[in-house]
């Protein structure tokens, strides 16, 4: 299971499980373009389930994980990749942008978590991956609600990683470094330069 499938990180994970021959259940909110993503695994001969997916709403992540079981009998992975990120100073972002941005980077690996744990115990083997950020080991300007919601998700995987251990399910978090993407459109040129000097240090 991989969230955020669509384009960027979550496309280049999905294409490197197609290539290890993992069966995939793909998400993302984007329609068009997760269909076209798919639809191009299937004709190079993988086995994908695509569903649009709101990560923030964990009935939707719940029939996510559902799915993945109805059609492959287990679910051994699953990377809570998708996240969003704002504009604006901490003092200006509002409170609708700093509640989206929680909703989907943190509730969202949150609610992937509690989709997965029930069928990986069953299974008593599992892998939960987050995808954090450098974001969450540094600052940005004009990304308040980005770097403190990754920040979040470095010690959720922590906390979990603990807690799930005796289980037999390890969970793990990724920090990518900057690289621009489609994540960043529209940001203002100072946050640009925030970014574009962490890639220097």
């Amino acid at each position: 299971m991989v969230t955020g499938a669509a384009s960027g990180i979550g496309l280049g994970i999905a294409n490197a499980f197609a290539g290890e021959g993992m069966r995939l259940v793909l998400a993302d909110l984007d329609a068009p373009r997760l269909e076209r993503e798919a639809a191009a695994l299937v004709d190079a001969g993988h086995e994908v389930e695509a569903r649009v997916t709101d990560v923030g709403d964990p009935s939707q992540v719940q029939d996510l994980a559902d799915a993945a079981v109805e059609r492959f009998g287990k679910v051994n992975v699953i990377c809570n990749n998708a996240g969003v990120v704002s504009q604006g100073t901490t003092w200006e972002t509002t409170l609708e942008d700093w509640d989206r941005v929680l909703r989907v980077n943190v509730l969202g690996a949150v609610n992937g978590i509690r989709a997965a744990v029930p069928v990986m115990r069953a299974q008593q083997s599992g892998s939960i991956v987050l995808t954090a950020s450098v974001a969450g080991l540094t600052a940005w300007s004009h990304a308040a609600p980005y770097c403190a919601t990754k920040a979040a998700v470095i010690q959720l995987a922590k906390v979990a990683a603990v807690e799930y251990a005796r289980d037999g399910i390890r969970v793990n978090c990724v920090c990518p470094g900057t690289f621009r993407s489609g994540i960043h459109d529209g940001l203002p040129a100072e946050a640009l330069d925030t970014i574009a000097a962490t890639l220097k240090r």
